[in-house]
C-alpha cells in the first residue's frame, strides 16, 4: 500500500511519540535529564529557612540570579523572620526595589515575617497548608519551600519553564498552571514529583529556551514532537539538522 510512497521523516518521529504511553514518556524524560543534570537544585541562594521564603516571594517576575545578586549582602544581616519584621515598609521597599513590584513584594515579606513571628514562634511552618496562609505564597511557592525544607512535595511545581516543556513534549495541553500540575501528577510517579520539575527548569534554561530552542543539542530530540518544528528551526531544512532522522548519523546518548 505504501510502496513507493515518500514518508516525511517527521511522520516517523510523530508516530514514535504517539505510540509511547505518556507515563513511559515521562520516565524516559526523567532518566535522560537526570543523567544530564545530576546536581539539580533550587538556584535561590539562602542560609536559613526564612531567607528561602523571602527569596521565593521576591522571585515572582524576577530571575533567581537577580534575586541572589540583590539579596546576598542583606542576608548577611537579616536571617530570621524576626529580623525582617523589625524593618519598616520603606526599608524593605528600598531593599527589594531592583527586583520590580517592590511595593507589593515588600508588603508580602513584611506581613509574612510578622505572621511567622506571631503565629509560628519565628520558625517557618513545616506544614503545607500553613505555608499557604503566608502572604505571597501560593501553591507553586509552597511546594518549592516545602520540598526544600522537608524533602517531600504535595504536587509538581509548575512555572514558565515547566509549562513550556510540558506543552512541547506533549505532556499537557492545558494553559492553567493548576491544570498542568494535575496532568503531570497523573503521569509522573509520586517519587519523582519533586525532581521532575527541576529537570525541566534546568533543561528549559540551558537548552529548550523560549525563543531559540537548541534542538540540535537536545537529548530529548529523538522523541520530542516539537523537535525542529519551532523557530529558528522551522524555516531550515530538518534533514540536514536532525541527526536522528533517517539518513542522518544518530547521536549516541
Amino acid at each position: 500500500m505504501f510502496r513507493g510512497t515518500k514518508i516525511s521523516p517527521f511522520v516517523v518521529v510523530f508516530w514514535y511519540h504517539m505510540s509511547m504511553d505518556k507515563k513511559k514518556l515521562t520516565a524516559l524524560v526523567t532518566r535522560r535529564l537526570a543523567k544530564e543534570y545530576p546536581e539539580v537544585h533550587v538556584t535561590l541562594d539562602r542560609h536559613t529557612p526564612f531567607q528561602l521564603v523571602v527569596s521565593v516571594i521576591l522571585s515572582a517576575q524576577a530571575t533567581d540570579k537577580k534575586v541572589n545578586e540583590v539579596m546576598a549582602p542583606h542576608y548577611k544581616t537579616y536571617k530570621t523572620a524576626r529580623d525582617f519584621a523589625a524593618l519598616t515598609q520603606k526599608q524593605l521597599e528600598q531593599m527589594v526595589r531592583p527586583l520590580g513590584f517592590y511595593h507589593m513584594k515588600a508588603r508580602a515579606v513584611r506581613e509574612t515575617a510578622l505572621r511567622v513571628c506571631d503565629t509560628y514562634d519565628n520558625r517557618v511552618p513545616l506544614d503545607f497548608d500553613a505555608l499557604l496562609t503566608l502572604r505571597g505564597i501560593a501553591r507553586k511557592s509552597a511546594n518549592v519551600i516545602y520540598g526544600e525544607l522537608t524533602g517531600t512535595v504535595k504536587g509538581v511545581v509548575v512555572d514558565t519553564h515547566v509549562t513550556r516543556l510540558a506543552h512541547r513534549l506533549g505532556l499537557s495541553k492545558k494553559k492553567n498552571a493548576v491544570q498542568i500540575e494535575r496532568d503531570l501528577m497523573n503521569i509522573v510517579p509520586e517519587k519523582d514529583w519533586r525532581m521532575f520539575p527541576h529537570y525541566l527548569v534546568w533543561h528549559g534554561r540551558a537548552v529548550c529556551k523560549a525563543q531559540r530552542p537548541a534542538c540540535d543539542a537536545c537529548s530529548l530530540n529523538t522523541f520530542c514532537p516539537s523537535a525542529f518544528q519551532l523557530k529558528p528551526w522551522k524555516k531550515k531544512n530538518p534533514a540536514k539538522r536532525n541527526p536522528t532522522l533517517p539518513g542522518n548519523k544518530a547521536i549516541k546518548r
